[in-house]
């Protein structure tokens, strides 16, 4: 890593770290379901010197080691997974920051930025809502982690970082996360390489070869249960993120439970009642949520979708906000039944994951290629 990834790493790592040294904790029903509960598992096995490949205790007995949500065959998770108690759980939230940071402020460099400005792009991204919401995620802060990894290692033509960060996401458990750095990959090398160039889908099949390792033996589990045909597409299109919502996206912690009288801006929006969005801090910001429209319409109308290096960027951005519209988008049914296998991801809210970080890309790219001016325009962002 370079000298600007290594700071942000650094800022990320505190950042995470932060309710920590003030005697607080990293919390969510999926951290703590999912990760807590797993990691206390997998330390009761290891130092009682039993077998990984089967727990007792979760679920009247699982296949342990080949779970993908435990991640026993994710690199990462053993550097934490021995520490008591939240303490494992704060550390896997900070050093998945300190990660998504590092990889932000290397995707800012395959755009064009360096030094100072790839630097800020990267804080940016690490103080984004939706990436702090992931937090409470689980595995899905592993995508927010990786994805920028992924997509600058494939810009870049590192093929052993593009196969290394999409291995990542498949032994981290994060398939979703996954199935979008399959499609960057293979846009990047279809579209934007110049000459096209094969390596990118060698790249994934290598890295699908290594999460087989793992997601192998769990889809032949999940094909036994109720998995084996995937969800009904309402339940797959369930909470989808609803154009009205635009509230949490400009303002900052207006969907947090208790912000409005004893709910949510959000609990009021939708007719009051119990219940949350699935991501309850899309917060980009007033400025840079029109910013990302404007320089989207702007390139379109000038055409830069013929220019390789940003026509990836120009098809993931409305792609991963009408997946993201789910059962809001009339053509969303229609697709899934034309594609059965996406009613294997529920919640479309979830692709907010890659709209929040190629919605933030706007906010760099039009400032250097796009415009002549691109000095004047980064000290005015900036």
């Amino acid at each position: 890593m370079g000298r600007t990834q290594r700071l942000v790493f650094a800022i990320g790592l505190i950042w995470g770290l932060l309710p920590l040294l003030l005697g607080r904790h990293w919390i969510g029903l999926d951290l703590m379901r999912m990760d807590l509960g797993g990691m206390c598992e997998w330390r009761n096995l290891l130092f009682s010197g039993k077998p990984l490949w089967i727990a007792p205790h979760p679920g009247n007995g699982v296949p342990f080691a080949v779970d993908p949500l435990q991640g026993v065959f994710y690199p990462i998770k053993w550097l934490y997974f021995w520490l008591p108690g939240y303490l494992s759980t704060d550390f896997q939230v900070a050093i998945h920051f300190a990660i998504a940071a590092s990889g932000a402020a290397l995707l800012a460099k395959s755009f064009g930025l360096t030094g100072r400005n790839s630097a800020f792009f990267a804080l940016i991204y690490l103080f984004s809502g939706t990436l702090i919401d992931l937090s409470r995620h689980s595995v899905y802060l592993f995508g927010g982690a990786w994805l920028p990894w992924v997509w600058a290692f494939v810009r870049l033509g590192r093929g052993s970082g593009t196969v290394f960060s999409l291995s990542m996401l498949l032994l981290g458990g994060d398939a979703f996360a996954w199935s979008w750095g399959a499609f960057i990959v293979c846009a990047e090398g279809v579209i934007a390489s110049r000459p096209r160039s094969m390596k990118p889908f060698l790249w994934l099949g290598l890295s699908a070869c290594i999460g087989a390792l793992v997601w192998g033996p769990a889809w032949r589990e999940l094909s036994s249960g109720v998995r084996q045909s995937g969800f009904s597409i309402k339940t797959a299109l369930s909470l989808s993120w609803d154009p009205v919502d635009i509230f949490g996206v400009l303002l900052p912690g207006v969907f947090r439970r208790g912000f409005f009288g004893e709910g949510s801006l959000w609990n009021w929006i939708h007719g009051g009642g119990v219940g949350a969005p699935w991501n309850e801090s899309p917060y980009l910001g007033i400025f840079a949520s029109t910013a990302a429209v404007f320089y989207f319409l702007r390139a379109l109308i000038k055409r830069e979708f013929l220019n390789p290096r940003y026509s990836v960027l120009l098809i993931t951005f409305p792609l991963s906000l009408l997946f993201a519209l789910g059962s809001h988008f009339l053509l969303s049914e229609p697709i899934y039944r034309a594609f059965p296998l996406l009613t294997n991801f529920r919640y479309p809210a979830k692709h907010w994951v890659i709209l929040n970080l190629s919605s933030l890309l706007w906010l760099v790219t039009p400032s250097s290629p796009f415009d002549p001016a691109a000095k004047r325009v980064e000290r005015i962002f900036f």
